[in-house]
């Protein structure tokens, strides 16, 4: 890391959000500091990169995002929001900072059309859950991986939707 890349590599690649979960995780579960720290560090720079449109907009795997360079708008892939979902989840666990809940619901919003296309990547007629978002479309194939992402992340934010407003 350094002034402005406070990341682990010098690249954003793939299912980023998930690095900062299991940092947050490994706080909740051993106390240490440390990994609170550069948890919610590591989101909040990702927060910066893959919210600065409004909503939700993963590093694309059609040439990722260089340190320096600029970040792939597409192909966006379900498992990066799911990724964000549960990292906000765990955040708000660690923080009780409610925020999170709503940077949660707006990860989520990404199946459903809060995304570059305002397209919904969740089909509601097979249940299925498309494989990504393309620059002109959706995928039209629905995996088992993303479905299950979507499975994921439903249901966790489902979970977490009791505690908001409380």
């Amino acid at each position: 890391k350094d002034e402005g890349w406070h990341w682990f590599e010098d690249t954003l690649t793939y299912d980023n959000a998930i690095i900062p979960f299991a940092l947050l995780q490994s706080y909740r579960i051993t106390g240490e500091e440390p990994f609170l720290t550069v948890g919610m560090e590591s989101l909040a720079f990702l927060e910066r990169v893959c919210f600065s449109s409004g909503y939700l907009r993963p590093v694309g795997n059609q040439g990722w995002y260089p340190k320096g360079g600029e970040a792939a708008q597409y192909d966006q892939q379900p498992l990066e929001a799911t990724a964000f979902v549960l990292a906000y989840k765990e955040a708000f666990r660690c923080s009780g900072n409610e925020t999170h809940l709503k940077q949660m619901k707006q990860s989520f919003g990404w199946f459903l059309g809060d995304n570059d296309l305002g397209m919904s990547l969740y089909d509601y007629e097979s249940a299925g859950c498309s494989d990504g978002l393309h620059k002109e479309n959706i995928s039209l194939n629905q995996g088992a991986e993303s479905t299950l992402s979507f499975l994921l992340a439903l249901l966790s934010t489902m979970e977490m939707s009791t505690i908001e407003h409380k």
